[in-house]
């Protein structure tokens, strides 16, 4: 069963990594039930399971991947009945700003090795996440523009490129296969873990509190002020479908607040 949702999901174009959370997302239930028999699970089962001392992002994830596959279990006619419909969706914390300091934006772009600088580069001058920075090549690149063939969510997108970053990007433009290869197949691109977690611990070597997309936090909130507080500028330089998300990127200047808060007392 786990076999032929995950290709109903391949045929969707679902992204290999969004496959492979919600393949062991219904491996670690089926554990949890100690049975393979998915259509036999019940509501006390499904609450057990999603309640077993997750985080409130970690049991909403749990509970999504749950529903979404009940559902085309519903669909195709294996089940009558959704057993999904009275689990509970725990509520998810606000998403807030996390924009790393210049101080270390600064240290990380002058003392990262390759090809780590120009991934942290790419994050912060571009808001280019891990899962797009793998698979570059050269030609995605469309004189001052970056070609996304697949971002996330499975759709294409592009992103402009200022002109120091297209010039630090030169070295690599030539180069006719993948930017970054991974480790042992040259013929397969770095995989977006591997982005990630390499970025991440050397972050955590050099005493950095941040990781690799705390740098798409900081594009964010710069091109917001840059742009003189236009949201909606952002979120399509972003690439976000929503303007709530955006939010939870765009990190709020206290003293322009401040400023703003400051001048009520002359109205009111």
């Amino acid at each position: 069963m786990i076999e032929r949702y995950c290709a109903h999901l391949a045929r969707l174009n679902r992204r290999p990594g969004t496959i492979y959370q919600q393949q062991r997302t219904l491996a670690r239930l089926c554990a949890w039930i100690d049975s393979d028999d998915l259509l036999n699970v019940s509501i006390d089962e499904l609450r057990d399971f999603t309640g077993r001392g997750l985080g409130d992002e970690a049991a909403y994830a749990e509970v999504s991947r749950l529903t979404t596959f009940y559902r085309w279990a519903v669909r195709e006619g294996f089940l009558e009945v959704d057993p999904t419909v009275r689990l509970e969706r725990p509520a998810r914390k606000a998403g807030v700003p996390r924009p790393m300091p210049l101080a270390e934006v600064e240290h990380v772009l002058t003392h990262a090795p390759e090809p780590l600088r120009t991934w942290f580069l790419l994050a912060v001058r571009a808001g280019l996440r891990a899962c797009e920075i793998a698979p570059i090549r050269s030609r995605d690149i469309a004189g001052p523009v970056l070609i996304i063939p697949e971002q996330k969510g499975g759709t294409s997108g592009a992103v402009p490129l200022s002109p120091g970053l297209r010039a630090a990007l030169l070295p690599y433009m030539r180069e006719q296969g993948w930017w970054f290869p991974h480790g042992t197949d040259p013929d397969r691109h770095v995989t977006a873990g591997q982005v990630s977690k390499r970025a991440n611990v050397w972050l955590r070597s050099e005493q950095i509190p941040h990781t690799l997309h705390s740098l798409r936090h900081t594009y964010g909130t710069n091109v917001y002020r840059l742009s003189g507080h236009d949201l909606l500028l952002t979120a399509d330089l972003m690439r976000h479908r929503k303007l709530d998300t955006t939010r939870r990127y765009a990190e709020l200047e206290p003293d322009r607040a401040a400023a703003v808060v400051s001048m009520l007392d002359a109205v009111a």
